[in-house]
């Protein structure tokens, strides 16, 4: 009974399953809205236990999670049953015993599910143990199976940059990103709408503020330890045959592990941190070529690129073309660091640690096994089942093809009804700007400028379930429709082959636009999210997250009109509010400084800047005081552990502005009285609308379990607050809560009564 009670808990949400669209039944809001809430727990003073006390109760988080958010982990866990029905049913003509299972209706399915098939025989991965990665190393790296650079001692820094470049040429078409990145973009500069090449800083393993915390430390030094141990095992043994035979004095793994992570602090000392990456003015540097070279004059970058581009089918870099550098200092610094300081047996450690860290969930148990001690050590969590680890694996490695499986078909009532809601939405920040009188009058055109021009997705582009579009497309992304069968079912060569192939899709585009119909979507349909281009001045809502408990559909038949005011209310605080959220986003901190055509351009007055500035440093100071982590809750942890305010001020302005759009919404939908209205009195709950649509909010936020270790690593990256605190902090700022349930002026979340609030937009 407990187990069917957790299953219920882990999956009762989605009320529209991927094919099979539905509407929410009345007594689905009940159980996932009102059947929650802890109402002993007071809404003025404790938010989250108030808005979901018995789930949280009663819910248990999985082992193998670190952090679970009811209405994203919760879809996303009803998602992944449904993949892994669709692939463990999926046939693989190259594998045996496939009789029973489905005929693929194209070859790019039958790629999936040779694909999946292959992850899921662990016993054919334990028998190659190494073998495809040390023969993907001679084949393609054969610089990663030796002990040194030859001759490097004695080469001059030009001489080292040269080799370097190379070097690194080769790891960046399969494509690994030691040292930094390098990737096509628009220009946000100009309003020649074609891609360039942009690069940016990169090479870490671990996450920004890791680098300085010594449990995770040592955690990661184990594993690399580990790995160049499984790594130099293999050599030794002769896997693959071609290296039988083989003595090579490699560092020993311990000294190679610590020489790979002395290379990633010095990469982190010169990085910029999270917040500083924030901003798009100072990490968006237009230079040429020439210029390029200039910042880094021994490295070759010449070289790096002509080796680089054969491979993908980039055009020649000439000194006049333009490029982006998103940290100038960083470059510089890498320059001296590749061709001055670092030794080469140092860089090899470091380069074979790119790789093993890249592909080694793609190995044996062996390896599996290391990244699991690591997420035991880190973490607090415990390995996924061998399913989960498998539709994640297709899901982010071929993440068009089981969209279009697992998204046959989309109710085109739910596009209509998303899309209604947007346009009120949008309606109302303009109404918000009609009041505003901390703007300039020229500010403030222009800001109505851009809001008509912000533009939105919903669900899933058109082509992905039309036939001869999604042809057309997958051939591009994924290659030829024989590529199944050419590849034999093979894990670690279908994940390279997949990963080449998308390389060379998106350099396709240097010179030209991005086509925003693939491009622009950035994630699958499937995912559980939404987001907002500042480039583009687009929003998109994926197919994933229009479902209970963030959206309920309608279901004009037989919902009753206290169901529809119910569902409008829970919907207006759930995806009106993310809907919200995202067109906030395009103007917070960040998104402010992008113009209505998605270009970086200062369209604010003087006097504007310095009025909204003030309004979000109020943000800053206020989700500064917020406490994600209790002291006590981890060893040795003797102090609380706060919100940094600096880092989630874009997205803290975007929920407060959110939530407020959303119930501006919904008030463009309902009138003031009938927000008084208690729509479930005759199933025993007496809730208000207005109580309904605050709590289609906090639920998304408070219905949710985080390990400690957890949100520890999230303050130091995460643009996000804590859960808890998304909950929270909005409301608090909002008299229309307090309002709505009653809350004296003295109150936790009353801070408008005391004139405490923050209000930008």
């Amino acid at each position: 009974m407990v187990m069917m009670l957790q299953r219920l808990l882990l999956c009762l949400c989605a009320v529209f399953l991927f094919g099979v669209s539905q509407a929410a039944p009345i007594e689905t809001l009940i159980e996932t809205v009102a059947d929650v809430l802890n109402q002993t727990a007071d809404p003025c003073t404790d938010v989250v236990e108030y808005s979901c006390g018995k789930w949280r109760e009663a819910f248990e988080l999985p082992k193998e999670e670190s952090r679970w958010l009811r209405a994203f982990h919760g879809l996303d866990n009803t998602t992944k049953h449904l993949i892994r029905d669709v692939l463990d049913g999926g046939k693989c003509s190259q594998l045996p015993n496939q009789e029973e299972k489905k005929e693929p209706a194209d070859g790019w399915e039958e790629l999936l599910f040779c694909y999946y098939q292959a992850c899921m025989d662990q016993d054919r991965l334990d028998e190659l143990g190494s073998q495809p990665l040390l023969s993907f190393m001679e084949r393609e790296l054969p610089f990663l199976l030796e002990t040194d650079i030859g001759g490097w001692e004695t080469m001059t820094p030009a001489e080292k940059g040269k080799v370097m470049a190379e070097i690194l040429a080769r790891m960046h078409i399969h494509p690994f990103s030691p040292f930094f990145s390098v990737y096509l973009d628009e220009n946000p500069l100009v309003e020649e709408d074609k891609v360039g090449i942009a690069i940016s800083q990169g090479g870490l393993v671990l996450d920004y503020g890791q680098y300085d915390e010594e449990k995770v430390l040592q955690a990661y030094l184990d594993y690399l330890s580990g790995s160049q141990e499984l790594f130099q095992s293999a050599v030794a043994t002769g896997s693959p045959p071609s290296l039988k035979g083989s003595r090579r004095a490699f560092l020993e793994p311990p000294a190679a592990a610590e020489e790979t992570l002395d290379i990633e602090k010095d990469l982190q000392n010169i990085s910029l941190s999270p917040t500083e990456i924030k901003d798009p003015v100072a990490t968006t540097n237009l230079m040429t070529f020439a210029d390029l070279k200039d910042l880094m004059p021994t490295f070759d970058w010449d070289t790096f690129f002509k080796t680089f581009g054969d491979a993908l089918g980039l055009p020649a870099m000439t000194n006049e073309t333009e490029v982006i550098i998103h940290n100038e200092t960083y470059f510089r610094e890498l320059n001296k660091l590749l061709t001055e300081v670092w030794d080469d047996k140092a860089i090899l450690a470091y380069l074979q640690g790119q790789l093993f860290s890249g592909m080694g969930a793609l190995l044996s148990r062996e390896w599996l096994e290391l990244s699991y001690d690591f997420n035991r050590n880190v973490k607090n969590a415990e390995p996924r089942e061998r399913w989960d680890e498998c539709q994640g694996m297709a899901r982010s490695t071929l993440k068009w093809i089981v969209a279009r499986v697992v998204l046959e078909e989309f109710d085109p009532n739910l596009k209509a009804v998303a899309d209604a809601m947007v346009a009120n939405v949008k309606a109302a920040f303009r109404d918000v700007l009609d009041e505003i009188q901390w703007m300039t009058n020229e500010t403030k055109d222009v800001a109505y400028e851009k809001l008509e021009k912000v533009t939105y997705q919903i669900a899933n582009p058109a082509w992905i379930l039309t036939d001869e579009e999604y042809r057309v497309n997958f051939e591009k992304i994924y290659g030829p429709e024989t590529a199944a069968a050419e590849l034999d079912a093979h894990l670690f060569d279908a994940t390279l082959y997949v990963q080449e192939q998308t390389q060379r899709y998106s350099v396709s585009f240097f010179g030209k636009p991005f086509d925003r119909e693939v491009i622009g979507w950035y994630r699958s349909p499937i995912d559980t999210n939404a987001f907002y281009v500042a480039d583009w001045n687009t929003m998109t809502f994926l197919a994933g997250i229009l479902q209970a408990p963030v959206f309920y559909p309608f279901n004009e038949s037989d919902d009753s009109e206290n169901a529809i005011l119910a569902k409008t209310a829970i919907n207006h605080g759930g995806i009106g509010a993310v809907m919200g959220h995202e067109l906030i986003h395009g103007f917070d901190t960040r998104g402010r400084e992008y113009n209505p055509d998605g270009l970086l351009f200062n369209w604010w007055s003087d006097v504007s800047r310095t009025e909204f500035e003030a309004k979000t440093d109020c943000v800053v100071a206020q989700f500064s005081e917020y406490v994600a982590v209790e002291k006590g809750e981890l060893d040795d942890l003797q102090e609380d552990i706060k919100v940094d305010g600096l880092l989630t001020v874009t997205e803290n302005t975007a929920d407060l502005g959110g939530i407020y759009l959303g119930y501006k919404a919904l008030l463009k939908e309902l009138t003031e009285e009938q927000l008084q209205i208690k729509p479930l009195e005759e199933y025993g709950h007496d809730l208000t609308v207005g109580q309904l649509f605050f709590l289609g909010w906090t639920q998304v936020w408070a219905c949710h379990e985080t390990r400690p270790e957890e949100r520890k690593k999230r303050v130091e990256r995460d643009y996000h607050a804590a859960a808890a605190v998304r909950a929270l902090g909005p409301v608090s700022n909002l008299a229309e809560y307090s309002k709505a349930f009653n809350c004296p002026p003295d109150s936790a979340v009353n801070l408008p009564a005391r004139d405490e609030q923050c209000k930008v937009w």
